[in-house]
């Protein structure tokens, strides 16, 4: 059918239904299609006997359970016709296909009068609302019998209820999936959202390095490092980074050339020694631990910097909890390699000791592992975190003060000053983020990434509207946004 282009001015009179105007209302292919399958379905009886006993028990049992159920669905119903109905601008083939609803509408409001009235009177009410809806659509057996017109029009009616049922029910299905889509636009858009910039990062991130204001929120931590962020779709892709130069490159490359160093020491240097020919192999053994969790620690760092850039944001945490696991085990490694050489002539003193800082380190192991853990937020909680896991070596240093004296534990530790040094260094420079917050292109950097981020705003905009307007508004004819989720004529054709 063509549309006709005229419609109905804004707070124009709603269209009245043949019903409602006296008339008798049309009868579709449909009616006549249910009503021939419900008359398929129905078994006549073969007696009057039968007739009495079987159809006006029946007819009783129908009619209650019938009028259980239409006031909950006579209140569906108007919630949708008020819903839809009052939307503006329709047209006339619309204003057509709500009046034919809406005279089915009238009909089940005609049929609750009449069975809840006296009883007496319900069968020759009901009777005549039959005829005068659907008169025709009965067969010669059914029109002959009052009780066998009663029972059919029931079913007749009931079918086409759930019909209904079933119709609005794939409408609002419909309306559901768009109402999550426009969300997720929406979420897209959000800079608090945890999608935010998401698909924009994953196309750019092919041709260029991001800046700090591209990336979603859980992807920005340092705000002193403006530019060279990957954003990688892949575990591949973000391997193949490896080779590159961005703001992670150092990081990677340091943390594997120490990994190489450490290997060397481990396999060929140390097994070298005089100190490994003179040591038991308990005491190479606790050595070899303290190499190996260096080692892990490297890796672990390696695996972090190198998928920092992955765009799935639970691996990316789980990547940083690869890391945090790495430090924690180094630290408990190089805890229990200084108790068991300071208490080495004390060994129930070094077994307590060495005990309970493992069980430290199974307590971080699982700590670092929390949600919140991982939060940029958290970096302070981090930095007490491994200080205070680390400080559990000074307890074996004050027991072998207490046993040998303060010079002897001085003397015997001063070749861990160094060590110890390096570690609050790296402190320092993980908690105040140094070097980069001493770049003079800092500023420079900023206004730059700001002003190439407010123009990706203006076009994700613009690409958000023409979204929403596919996604909303498929049908130009519709001027009014929610017409698109009413029943259409097609759909009205189809069932009624």
């Amino acid at each position: 059918m063509e549309a006709v282009s005229t419609s109905v001015e804004i707070g124009s009179e709603k269209p009245r239904s043949r019903v409602s105007d006296g008339s008798r209302p049309q009868l579709t292919a449909a009616d006549v299609m249910l009503m021939e399958k419900v008359q398929t379905g129905y078994t006549y009886p073969e007696t009057p006997a039968e007739k009495d006993a079987t159809v006006e028990e029946t007819i009783l049992e129908k009619l209650d359970s019938f009028l259980e159920l239409l006031e909950t669905r006579m209140n569906t119903f108007e919630n949708y016709f008020k819903s839809n109905g009052d939307s503006t601008a329709k047209t006339e083939v619309r204003d057509e296909s709500m009046a034919s609803l809406e005279d089915f509408y009238e009909t089940l409001n005609s049929v609750k009068r009449s069975i809840i009235g006296p009883a007496s009177l319900r069968i020759e009410a009901l009777s005549k609302v039959l005829d005068d809806h659907y008169g025709s659509l009965f067969p010669s057996q059914a029109s002959s019998s009052l009780n066998v017109k009663i029972l059919m029009g029931l079913n007749f009616l009931d079918a086409k209820i759930s019909q209904l049922d079933s119709l609005m029910n794939n409408e609002n299905h419909k309306i559901n999936l768009v109402n999550n889509e426009i969300a997720a636009i929406q979420s897209r858009r959000d800079p608090q959202s945890v999608n935010y910039n998401l698909e924009n990062c994953i196309r750019w991130a092919q041709t260029r390095y991001l800046n700090y204001y591209e990336l979603p929120l859980p992807w920005r931590e340092n705000k002193y490092i403006v530019d060279g962020y990957r954003f990688n779709d892949t575990k591949t892709s973000a391997c193949k980074s490896m080779v590159c130069l961005h703001n992670e490159t150092i990081n990677i490359w340091t943390h594997l050339v120490g990994f190489g160093i450490m290997l060397w020491v481990s396999v060929w240097h140390f097994p070298s020694t005089a100190v490994f020919q003179t040591n038991s192999l308990w005491d190479n053994l606790v050595f070899y631990n303290f190499l190996v969790a260096a080692m892990i620690c490297l890796v672990s760092s390696v695996f972090w910097h190198t998928f920092a850039s992955a765009s799935q944001l639970t691996f990316r945490s789980n990547c940083a909890c690869v890391d945090y696991t790495g430090i924690t085990i180094l630290i408990t490694a190089s805890i229990i390699t200084t108790e068991h050489a300071a208490l080495y002539y004390f060994p129930i003193i070094r077994t307590i000791f060495m005990t309970f800082s493992v069980l430290c380190g199974v307590f971080g192991l699982v700590f670092n592992w929390t949600p919140y853990f991982d939060k940029p937020e958290s970096r302070p909680l981090r930095i007490g975190f491994y200080v205070s896991l680390a400080g559990l070596g000074v307890c074996a240093a004050i027991c072998l003060m207490f046993y040998r004296g303060v010079v002897h534990s001085l003397i015997y530790y001063a070749p861990l000053v160094k060590s110890f040094a390096m570690y609050l260094l790296g402190v320092v420079f993980y908690g105040c983020l140094i070097p980069e917050r001493w770049r003079s292109d800092y500023t420079i950097f900023t206004e730059a990434a700001l002003k190439r981020q407010e123009e990706n705003d203006v076009c994700e905009e613009m690409e958000y509207l023409n979204e929403l307007e596919t996604l909303v508004i498929p049908v130009e004819s519709y001027s009014d946004p929610t017409e698109v989720f009413a029943l259409s004529e097609h759909d009205v054709d189809k069932f009624f």
